[in-house]
Formats: structure tokens, sequence, C-alpha cells
């Protein structure tokens, strides 16, 4: 039976378990803003390989950039179950400077905020 939740005030969680992520199947874009805050920056990246457990609305984990690791909260806004899959909407805002990045203080925005779409299956579930 799928199920569909949005968060705030849904009634259904992500289910209580451990999923793999499906890189193939998911994606990180994120916006920012450049030229003094008039244009705004899209770009993507890919996700490599990842886990989720789940049974709350938030993911925690932790995001390396620039030699730089730092833990990283996602906020779920979105998620849909069936079976042993679950494709999740999630946000967060990074802070560039966290990481070392400092370049182009006045052209560039300090802060990112990726959409995170992810799929992941659950740990017992095993592709053939």
């Amino acid at each position: 039976m799928a199920r569909t939740a949005e968060h705030p005030g849904a009634d259904v969680e992500p289910p209580l378990g451990s999923y793999r992520i499906d890189p193939t199947r998911s994606t990180v874009a994120f916006t920012t803003r450049h030229l003094f805050g008039l244009a705004e920056v899209r770009g993507t990246l890919a996700m490599r390989t990842g886990q989720i457990r789940g049974g709350k609305w938030t993911v925690s984990g932790a995001l390396p950039a620039h030699g730089i690791s730092r833990p990283l909260d996602l906020v779920i806004d979105q998620a849909h179950c069936s079976g042993g899959e679950m494709s999740l909407r999630a946000q967060a805002r990074i802070d560039r400077y966290d990481f070392g990045v400092t370049a182009a203080k006045v052209m560039a925005a300090r802060h990112l905020r990726p959409q995170v779409q992810v799929v992941a299956h659950a740990d017992d579930q095993r592709e053939s």
C-alpha cells in the first residue's frame, strides 16, 4: 500500500527502518544568488551513496565540501512510501563560510539552499 505525506501536519511519517539511497534516482539541486543578489545561480550535484534512518521528519548526516566535513540536517517536507521503497523531498540551508569558501563575499551569496530528491530502498530489499 502506498502512503504519501507532506510535513508539517501530516499524519504519515517515513516508516521506521534503514534505507539505502539509490544514487541513480536521487539528486541534489541548489540555488543561490550572484552579482550582488541580482542573478540566480542553479546547480546540481550527483549523489554517490547514502543511508537513511526513517521514522522522523529530519535526516541527519555529514556534508563533505572543500576538504571539510560538517554535520547537516535535512528537513523532509514530502514522503511517499510503497512496499520497501521510499521517496523523499527534503531541504536544508548551507553556509559556504563553514566550508572555507569565502571568495567573492560581495558578489556571491553566502548561503545555499539545496533541494534533495531521494529514492531509497529498505535495507532488507536486495536488488537482483
